[in-house]
């Protein structure tokens, strides 16, 4: 049936009006309106220009939304911008973005900048400072040394099972902090100390040892 329009008959209501029950078409409230509900003329259903939002026209859609074909659709969870519902830009605190979305925490090897995830340098890194280079922590079997992951550790320390640990003074080769099994050269081997000169009754052996 034909819907009355400025006093005349139109097939249908043109943009921004609504035909109510008696076919009489009804001007939305809002001027950025398409199509509102007939019942209520101030709830928007689509919009001219702008963005439908909560059944309102909005220019930008507000945090935790993004635009589609002129409605307001949510981000992921905890997400207060994005593009589309799997590509998110920012997440809201304390959660931290990785992989365009938003995780209560950073996953190994990667540490929280700014509340975004970035991935340590050392691939063996398991935990590293803001300034990525920083190791703290590496992953099995590697070991911590000077801040880096080592396959192994250098003259002079010995591996406590995660890290790189010093030997005492003189001392190349241990399995603890007080037990030397190789001194450095020059200095002899004795007790699982170091030596130069060998103690008294002891004498300075070709194998870096003193003997009695």
């Amino acid at each position: 049936p034909f819907k009355v329009y400025n006093n005349g008959c139109v097939s249908q209501c043109p943009p921004g009006w609504v035909a109510n029950p008696s076919d009489v078409c009804e001007k939305c409230t809002d001027d950025n309106c398409k199509v509102c509900e007939v019942t209520n003329l101030g709830n928007c259903i689509e919009c001219l220009y702008d963005n439908l939002f909560e059944k309102k026209c909005v220019p930008v859609c507000p945090p935790g939304y993004y635009a589609l074909d002129k409605v307001c659709l949510p981000c992921l969870t905890n997400c207060i911008d994005c593009t589309s519902s799997s590509n998110c830009f920012d997440c809201l605190d304390p959660n931290v973005l990785i992989s365009n979305r938003c995780e209560s925490n950073c996953p190994e090897k990667y540490v929280d900048i700014n509340g975004t995830c970035e991935p340590c340098s050392d691939a063996g890194c398991l935990v590293c400072n803001t300034d990525k280079t920083t190791c703290t922590k590496c992953e099995t079997p590697l070991l911590l040394f000077n801040k880096n992951c080592v396959s192994a550790c250098p003259t002079g320390y010995f591996s406590n099972g995660t890290e790189c640990v010093a030997c005492e003074t003189n001392c190349d080769q241990c399995t603890s902090v007080t037990a030397c099994t190789k001194c450095t050269s020059g200095w002899y081997l004795y007790n699982e100390d170091c030596y130069n000169p060998c103690p008294d009754y002891t004498y300075e052996a070709t194998d870096g040892t003193c003997k009695s």
